[in-house]
C-alpha cells in the first residue's frame, strides 16, 4: 500500500509546534500529545481513545489522518449486511470468490467473459460500488490520488447506447446504491437529481456511451464497460481514421 501525508493543520488556539513522529514506535505520551495538537477543534472527549484504538487495529498514523474510517475488507463488504449482505441474492460462491481476487490482488482491469447468466455484470458492479465505498472512507480521496483538490472524481457506467447506459447499467447501479444502509446513513447521494449520483467530496456517478467527448478531461476512477461484446464492429467505416475497420470496443 501506497501512504501519504497530507500536510498538518495548526490549531489557531495552539501556536505550539506539531509534535515530530518518527518511523519508531511512538510512546503513548507522544501519541497522546500529537492527537491533542491535531484535533484541538474537534471537541471529542473520547476522540483521543478512538485515535490509540485505531493505531492498536493496525492502521497507520497516515490512514487515520486521512481517512474518517479504515474501509472493510471486501468480504465483509459483500456479506455484512450493512453493506451489501442483504442486497446479493442466490450469488454463487466462485462469483464472490472472483470478485475478491480481483481487488485482493490489486488489479487495474479485469474483464468477465461467460454466458448469459454468468453474473459479469453482478461481479463489475460489486467491484464498482466497492470502489465507491473506499473513496468514500477519505477526507480528500483527490488528494489521495495526486488530484487537485477540487477535482471531481467520475466512477462511469457504460453501455453500448445512451439508452442501455442510462436504462440499464446505470438504473442497476443507482438501484443497488440505494438499497445498501452504508450509502443510506453514512453516505447518501442527492436523490432529487435522476441523471447523475452526486455524493459529497466531488464523487459522482455517471451514465455514458464509448467514444463520448463528454468525458474527455474528466478524471474518471473507475469504469464499469456492459456488453461489450455487442458494440459495434464495421468494416470500411468512416469512423476509421484509414478508413478501414470500425471496432468500438477498441475504441473504448
Amino acid at each position: 500500500m501506497v501512504h501519504f501525508t497530507p500536510p498538518l493543520k495548526h490549531s489557531s488556539r495552539d501556536t505550539s509546534p506539531v509534535p515530530e513522529v518518527t518511523p519508531d514506535t511512538p510512546s503513548p505520551a507522544d501519541l497522546q500529545a500529537l492527537f491533542a495538537k491535531l484535533y484541538n477543534d474537534v471537541g471529542d472527549s473520547n476522540a483521543c481513545d478512538m485515535f490509540i484504538q485505531r493505531l492498536a487495529d493496525g492502521e497507520t498514523i497516515d490512514d487515520i489522518l486521512s481517512m474518517s474510517h479504515k474501509p472493510v475488507s471486501i468480504r465483509m463488504f459483500i456479506q455484512d449486511p450493512y453493506f451489501m449482505g442483504n442486497v446479493l441474492n442466490n450469488v454463487w460462491s466462485s462469483t464472490i470468490e472472483s470478485v475478491v481476487e480481483v481487488i485482493e490482488g490489486g488489479y487495474a482491469e479485469a474483464i468477465f467473459t461467460g454466458s448469459l447468466g454468468r453474473a459479469k455484470t453482478t461481479r463489475a458492479t460489486i467491484i464498482a460500488a466497492y470502489k465507491l465505498y473506499v473513496l468514500s472512507c477519505y477526507f480528500n480521496p483527490q488528494e489521495r490520488l495526486g488530484l487537485m483538490p477540487n477535482s471531481s472524481l467520475y466512477i462511469v457506467m457504460m453501455n453500448k447506447t445512451e439508452a442501455l447506459a442510462k436504462r440499464v447499467t446505470y438504473a442497476k447501479f443507482r438501484k443497488l446504491i440505494e438499497r445498501i444502509p452504508y450509502f443510506q446513513k453514512e453516505f447518501p447521494f442527492d436523490k432529487s437529481l435522476e441523471s447523475e449520483m452526486r455524493f459529497a467530496n466531488s464523487i459522482y456517478v455517471i451514465p455514458s456511451v464509448p467514444n463520448n467527448d463528454n468525458l474527455l478531461g474528466m478524471d474518471v476512477v473507475s469504469c464499469l464497460i456492459d456488453e461489450i461484446n455487442f458494440y459495434d464492429y464495421v468494416q470500411h467505416s468512416k469512423r476509421a481514421d484509414d478508413g478501414g475497420a470500425y471496432d468500438q470496443g477498441t475504441d473504448v
